[in-house]
């Protein structure tokens, strides 16, 4: 595909428009990365690790209640407290 861009106008906006994006994405896609990283040892700091990296992903906090439903050990603990 080649773009072609007559005035100086839409390749300045395009120049500008460009490493913003790549900006943006570029932060989205480590903040992820390092969420995915974070839970990957499956314990109770990890999964609240998480939420730290991505709070309003429902996947982490789905796991952090399953964690909470199936480790009956350390939420008999915790009730204990």
């Amino acid at each position: 595909m080649i773009l072609r861009l007559c005035s100086p106008a839409a390749r300045i906006v395009l120049a500008l428009l460009a490493p913003t994006l790549v900006t943006a994405l570029s932060y989205s896609g480590v903040r992820n990365a390092l969420a995915v990283l974070e839970a990957e040892p499956n314990t109770l700091e990890s999964y609240l690790g998480t939420r730290r990296f991505e709070p309003q992903e429902s996947t982490n906090w789905y796991r952090l209640g399953r964690y909470w439903q199936y480790n009956l050990r350390e939420s008999a603990e915790h009730t204990k407290q």
